[in-house]
């Protein structure tokens, strides 16, 4: 995933950037509200409050019918935290529309009441959702006052993320479907804040690692090496160095790990300027049972105009390694054959410890 978005973002201008975040974050948002509908419609206090409200003969009165129906987008919250839960549920029959207001809080069960389906577990103590408030408004061209069911005295206070008995100005210019999809007004921000935020946070990064990699890129470009045979040879010498090196698993017994090579690129150069003088340091991608790793490499020649090299130093790198000590080199070919011969000098010791570094010997043609 993370691949295909780099990949989407590295040619990506801020106009492309800024509609692919609004996608997403329509998304994720879609989601979430979707994700949200979904508790509230299976939550106890819903189907309770439901049944009593189709089985009201006062509701029925009210909307001119004997069945009464309270499907659709339900609306409001349930806080563990205060204890408490506010719902709106639609309320429609075949002559009239409207809409319910429950409101409900949690009471500690004694021990010995039966279980139902309205008690869970939250802390220490047993609670059980009580439905204390329940009240019916049916739509009108004049506003008309709520019939009350039923009503108890509160004993938590409401948060104030509970929705309002009156939409404000902003909800009322919606459909009273999308004012129960949405938070309340106080949370919205809160919700959008959330999403706008972590998808700033992601193409931000995705954006930076973007620009990482097409420096690394660009460094290696100017540190890229033919893959003449005396450096040929010198890989497989450190492939041989790597392998005697690996300390023996269970796994070895049966099979032993190979590492073989995915690409002839080579990076690196001369430690001393010129055409390749005393010493090179050099690396290249290979493939190993731990995935790909970059294979760092340190050879010098033999002598005053000898031909062959010598492999002093090898040892493996996290590609990932090997980017952050690159990026250090401030684009200068120099400092990136330097840090590459100080990365191999300094893992290859560490690795090592006192034994002894492998030596093994490459031609390079006449």
């Amino acid at each position: 995933m993370l691949r295909f978005a780099k990949f989407s973002l590295e040619g990506a201008s801020l106009k492309a950037l800024a509609a692919g975040g609004a996608s997403l974050a329509g998304v994720l948002a879609g989601g979430g509200l979707w994700y949200r509908q979904e508790l509230l419609r299976h939550h106890p206090i819903s189907a309770f409050a439901a049944a009593q409200l189709c089985a009201s003969k006062d509701v029925q009165q009210l909307f001119e019918s004997e069945t009464v129906s309270t499907d659709g987008f339900i609306g409001g919250y349930v806080d563990m935290n205060s204890r408490t839960a506010v719902l709106t549920l639609p309320v429609q029959s075949a002559n009239a529309k409207g809409v319910a207001r429950v409101e409900a809080e949690a009471t500690v069960v004694p021990a010995n009441e039966t279980r139902t389906s309205l008690d869970f577990s939250f802390g220490p103590d047993p609670l059980r959702w009580t439905l204390r408030h329940l009240e019916v408004v049916k739509d009108s061209p004049v506003a008309t006052p709520a019939r009350v069911l039923y009503s108890l005295p509160a004993h938590h206070p409401l948060p104030a993320w509970a929705p309002a008995r009156e939409p404000s100005a902003l909800r009322s210019l919606v459909s009273r479907e999308a004012q129960a999809l949405l938070p309340a007004d106080n949370s919205l921000v809160g919700f959008v804040s959330f999403h706008v935020l972590g998808l700033a946070l992601i193409v931000g990064w995705l954006r930076l690692r973007v620009r990482t990699e097409r420096a690394h890129k660009a460094l290696e470009a100017l540190i890229l090496l033919p893959p003449e045979p005396w450096l040929l040879r010198l890989r497989l010498s450190a492939l041989e160095a790597e392998t005697a090196r690996a300390p023996p698993t269970t796994s070895m017994l049966t099979a032993p790990p190979k590492t073989t090579c995915t690409n002839d690129d080579f990076y690196g150069g001369p430690l001393d300027g010129g055409s390749f003088g005393k010493e090179v340091a050099a690396y290249t991608r290979v493939s190993s049972h731990m995935g790909e790793v970059d294979l760092l490499m340190h050879a010098r020649r033999r002598g005053r105009g000898s031909m062959e090299w010598e492999l002093v130093n090898a040892c493996t790198a996290d590609p990932r390694d090997t980017e952050a000590v690159l990026a250090g080199a401030n684009h200068d070919p120099e400092a990136a054959r330097s840090a590459i011969f100080q990365m191999v000098t300094a893992a290859h010791a560490s690795a090592a410890g006192a034994t002894p570094p492998h030596e093994r010997a490459g031609r390079k043609p006449r």
